[in-house]
């Protein structure tokens, strides 16, 4: 009967050693900065690369923007004066010391300093252009003459009527005039205009007419384009007297309803005066007549 033996000791018994575990391995410093190296690297490059083609193709995208938009606005700023509306009407002006600028605010809002020159062009124009007064705006010239009053000023007045190309199928342009209006202290530029001319309005503020022109019409839309000056300055014709226009209603001098002094056209004051005298001299020749005869009646008796 052959006993059987335990297996580690039949590994003694033959010089057999039992089987070495061998230990977990255990990565080296090296192994570990590799590994970590490459992981960092690779998450980093990816990261870059990635916010790189990002940014690269965001910055193309916003260059292609920037330029069609810049295309289509320089497209629309060309096609804009040929499209836009031209309107006829009275435009407002200052004189700056050197040149005409439109007003910031209309007539019935500006008061105009003791000293200042208010212009007023008829003219076609658009959003795009501006029609300015042909002459400038003297004080002296058209005021020069005018003396200062207490408690009122004087602003300088000068009316542009335009050109043939500006005026309407019906009406040809009176020639420029020039005026000096003394008004209250708080006056507007509505009230100076009002002192040197015969005003008509819409009712809302909007200046229709000067002096009668246009007769009819405010501000309406016309076909075509706006013309153009050509640079050439006008010469205003200004009052023969003082110079001066007052607003107080006892002037003598304002203008009436229809523009004129008083008198009729077909009775300039001239013709009523030698009018007068030759009445006075009639009555005179009758008297003496009616005077003989009565003394020859008496003589007969």
């Amino acid at each position: 009967m052959s006993t059987r033996l335990h297996p580690s000791r039949h590994r003694r018994d033959h010089g057999m050693s039992p089987p070495t575990r061998l230990p977990a391995k255990v990565p080296t410093e090296a192994q570990t900065g590799l590994s970590t190296g490459l992981s960092t690297g690779l998450s980093t490059g990816l990261a870059s690369g990635l916010a790189s083609g990002l940014a690269s193709g965001l910055a193309r995208l916003l260059t292609v923007v920037l330029i069609v938009g810049a295309q289509v606005a320089a497209a629309l700023m060309v096609a804009a004066p040929a499209n836009a509306a031209a309107y006829r009407y009275w435009g407002y002006y200052e004189w700056s010391g050197e040149s005409w600028a439109f007003a910031q605010a209309g007539p019935g809002d500006t008061v105009p300093a003791d000293g200042a020159v208010e212009g007023w062009r008829f003219a076609v124009a658009d959003e795009t252009s501006s029609r300015l007064p042909r002459a400038d705006g003297d004080f002296a010239l058209l005021c020069g003459t005018v003396e200062a009053e207490e408690g009122r000023k004087r602003v300088g007045v000068v009316l542009d009527f335009g050109t043939p190309e500006d005026a309407t199928d019906d009406q040809a342009p009176p020639a420029a005039r020039g005026a000096c209006a003394v008004v209250d202290e708080e006056a507007t530029g509505l009230d100076v205009l009002s002192a040197v001319a015969d005003v008509r309005g819409d009712g809302a503020g909007l200046v229709c007419g000067i002096d009668g022109y246009p007769a009819q019409g405010c501000g309406e839309e016309v076909d075509g384009a706006a013309p153009v000056d050509d640079g050439t300055p006008v010469e205003l014709a200004l009052p023969q007297d003082d110079g001066a226009a007052s607003d107080d209603p006892g002037n003598d001098t304002a203008p009436t309803e229809d523009g004129d002094d008083g008198a009729t056209p077909n009775n300039p004051p001239i013709v009523a005066l030698l009018a007068g005298i030759a009445a006075v001299v009639a009555v005179g020749v009758a008297a003496v007549v009616a005077g003989r005869r009565r003394s020859r009646l008496l003589d007969d008796e």
